[in-house]
């Protein structure tokens, strides 16, 4: 099996055996969105917006910063997993897809960043 990370952090996977630390590949998938706002209200002299984001698009970046001409995550490769973030994942349709599960197995940092993770999410079983 393989694993690209699509994310601008290291991932580090930890399990009974050891660690695994995934660098990132030099592309960042990342989801462009437009949004509109649904509602603008105030409680207690406090604005409370609620938004909408539509026109959801994946595209990639690497990591200077610069658009990469990909507009859409790397194809399919059989017997390879994308590492995504959780914002991504939500909007694609990808089997071969996954985000790190940064839920109560993770274990964080005093800065409330994931210091590593011990398993993987996706939206399908089908892998």
């Amino acid at each position: 099996m393989k694993l690209v990370n699509l994310t601008e952090h290291i991932i580090c996977l930890r399990g009974k055996a050891g660690e695994l630390h995934i660098p990132p590949s030099g592309r960042v998938a990342r989801v462009s969105q437009t949004p509109i706002t649904i509602c603008k209200e105030e409680i207690d002299n406090v604005p409370v917006n609620i938004i909408q984001y539509v026109e959801k698009k994946v595209f990639t970046y690497n990591l200077k910063g610069d658009k990469d001409i990909v507009n859409d995550l790397p194809k399919s490769e059989e017997g390879t997993w994308f590492i995504v973030s959780s914002i991504v994942q939500d909007v694609i349709e990808r089997e071969d897809a996954i985000c790190p599960d940064t839920g109560a197995t993770s274990s964080k940092g005093a800065d409330g960043k994931p210091l590593y993770i011990q398993r993987f999410r996706s939206k399908s079983r089908n892998k």
